[in-house]
């Protein structure tokens, strides 16, 4: 079975809103050249997850970034700039709108299947179901995924940009790097292991508590809100390597690992 489609069942067996907290939205699937896509149906703006919500990418996360500012001055443009644009989002009905092939997470990915995929195939399939649903597919960009990239645009895609992506591609360089050697350092250190997770182990909640420090706690709320629920359904389904990065001196785990 496909990643795809362990994924997919995982959704439609739970509420989407145990796995990933704030993410309202309903779940469909398509086929087309023996790919299975999962894809995610949201009809309206609603307190939502970025991964399935444009209005949220957009204006949950620009208001985020307003404390960033110095400028009160510039610092009060911009909420009005952004209030006015929520409201303009939401009279287009920006949330009406169907994800291909939508993993849930930061920056979905593509099999090699989707090089040669039947776009226009695809679009008529996701139109006759759901006609009144703009299509998007997140995380499309020229470096990873070219032949995609141009196949979506000769089919009359947009693309719009959404989010940085950091790309490495000079292994030399970041083996040479202060933070790489640092991180390394500490790795070899033998007060520190990594312990792998198995789907019966008791440690998700705390998983669940370390990804939230880090990415919720330090970042934005808005990031995606895993729940231990959802990491021990991806383990027990083989879809996720989880690691605990456990301090063997303090015996408490420092972080937690996603692979």
């Amino acid at each position: 079975m496909s990643y795809s489609k362990k994924m997919y069942e995982i959704f439609i067996n739970n509420s989407s809103s145990t796995l990933i907290k704030k993410l309202n939205t309903n779940f469909t699937y398509y086929q087309i050249n023996n790919e299975f896509i999962i894809t995610t149906i949201t009809n309206k703006v609603k307190p939502n997850s970025y991964v399935a919500s444009p209005y949220a990418l957009l204006i949950d996360y620009s208001e985020d970034e307003l404390v960033k500012i110095e400028s009160k001055f510039q610092r009060g443009f911009l909420h009005l700039f952004i209030k006015t644009f929520a409201s303009f989002l939401r009279y287009t009905q920006i949330d009406k709108a169907q994800t291909l092939n939508n993993y849930m997470l930061s920056t979905n990915f593509f099999s090699q299947k989707w090089e040669s995929l039947d776009i226009q195939v695809l679009e008529e399939k996701a139109i006759e179901h759901y006609a009144e649903h703009a299509l998007m597919i997140r995380s499309v960009n020229k470096i990873q995924n070219p032949k995609l990239f141009e196949n979506l645009h000769q089919n009359g895609w947009i693309a719009i940009v959404s989010r940085q992506v950091y790309l490495f591609d000079d292994k030399e360089k970041w083996a040479r790097s202060r933070n790489t050697i640092n991180d390394k350092k500490l790795l070899n250190a033998s007060r520190f292991e990594f312990c792998k997770m198995d789907a019966d182990s008791s440690e998700f909640v705390r998983a669940e508590e370390l990804y939230n420090l880090l990415y919720l706690e330090k970042y934005s709320q808005h990031n995606i809100q895993f729940t231990a629920k959802y990491l021990q359904l991806l383990v027990e389904g083989g879809l996720l390597d989880l690691y605990l990065l456990r301090d063997k001196e303090k015996m408490n785990y420092v972080d937690s690992v996603l692979k």
